[in-house]
């Protein structure tokens, strides 16, 4: 159960001289709830059962000194965040240098002063409940994000997803993912595939998927074709979106006949295609800004490319391309074009080709969201 802010702080006052400790009351007593014990062993014990909110701790005591309490509470993790202010007599400048070195926050001379005592452990008992506070509202906070997160991966995930001769793998920074890949098939036959990825990662860049996506199904449905389904998905985007968010975006065309494709590349890297059992290759370099960043780009129709059978077109985002060797080379897309085409690749999932690309890196270390998709004829 969370103390409410008015609740008074608990201090654990700790010395071998009950006149000290009696002094200590009088000063504290009634702004704060003062306990108090006469050696380091007890009040190590004491604590470990009902920590306190802050310890006032005197060094020189017969059984155990107030450096070895202070040292036993600073590594045990029960009690290592509770503020310790060493008071004592020993007032040598090498004594406080020891004290802060073992941990304590604070530490005060004898004879005691008043006004010197009750500010500096209101001071450090004021920052003690402004940190649990904090602690309660960054709790708070962090179930709210997993709500919004849980939502917005649900409305990501839509049922009108066709995965038509498609093999994708996605594979997220953080909880959600900026990357995102929709496919439908038009009333005509023809299929349209977007891959996107939104400024940034995590929720931030996630919030713009269901938007995407409900659009693309849409208008997809409605038949529009591949240019003038980017132009609208373009400006809804720019409309709707705060300013500095885009999505760097392919969009794919796929033919009825599905012997020809056409494909528009918005600020993604160069996507590859893989021509034949020769294992050659030809990449599609972007030629339009990332969608939703201009509010009236102008599209072309767009070229239509011959597709056979054994041809694979690859599409991906950044975060696999921009893997760095010990060199600090990108694998670029040349690099996975060149890993694509190695013999029996093409048989293993896309999951380990996605490994082996890791393996180009100096550490293997993923820094973006990163996507593969094969589409096949």
């Amino acid at each position: 159960m969370v103390r409410q802010e008015t609740e008074k702080m608990t201090v654990l006052a700790v010395d071998d001289v009950p006149e000290n400790l009696d002094v200590i009351r009088g000063i504290l007593v009634p702004a704060f709830r003062v306990q108090s014990v006469l050696s380091g062993a007890i009040a190590l014990k004491l604590v470990e059962k009902t920590p306190p909110d802050i310890i006032l701790l005197d060094i020189m005591m017969p059984d155990l000194d107030g450096y070895e309490v202070c040292r036993q509470l600073k590594e045990n993790p029960k009690t290592q965040n509770i503020p310790v202010i060493f008071v004592t007599a020993m007032g040598e400048e090498v004594d406080e240098l020891r004290g802060f070195a073992l941990g304590a926050v604070d530490y005060i001379r004898k004879p005691i002063s008043h006004a010197v005592l009750k500010a500096r452990v209101g001071v450090h008992t004021d920052l003690k409940r402004a940190i649990r506070q904090l602690g309660i509202k960054n709790r708070l906070l962090q179930d709210e994000r997993e709500m919004v997160e849980r939502i917005v991966n649900k409305m990501r995930t839509d049922a009108h997803f066709n995965p038509l001769n498609l093999r994708y793998s996605m594979e997220s920074l953080e909880r959600t993912n900026g990357d995102v890949l929709f496919s439908a098939l038009r009333p005509d036959g023809a299929q349209h595939i977007l891959l996107g990825d939104f400024t940034g990662h995590g929720l931030k860049a996630a919030v713009g998927g269901p938007l995407a996506a409900a659009f693309f199904y849409i208008r997809t449905r409605d038949g529009l074709g591949g240019r003038d389904l980017f132009q609208e998905i373009n400006a809804i985007l720019n409309n709707q979106l705060p300013t500095g968010m885009f999505m760097a975006a392919t969009l794919v065309e796929i033919a009825a006949s599905r012997d020809r494709f056409r494909l528009w590349n918005a600020a993604l890297p160069e996507q590859v295609l893989i021509v034949g059992a020769q294992k050659s290759h030809r990449l599609f370099p972007s030629s339009l800004p990332p969608m939703g960043l201009l509010d009236d780009i102008v599209v072309e129709e767009g070229e239509w490319v011959e597709w056979r059978e054994e041809d694979r077109l690859f599409l991906f985002s950044d975060g696999l391309v921009e893997l760095l060797n010990e060199g600090g080379e990108f694998l670029g897309s040349n690099g996975l074009a060149a890993l694509l085409a190695q013999p029996g690749l093409m048989s293993e999932g896309l999951d380990e080709i996605l490994d082996r690309a890791r393996g180009f890196s100096e550490d293997g270390k993923q820094v973006d969201d990163m996507t593969l998709v094969e589409c096949r004829r």
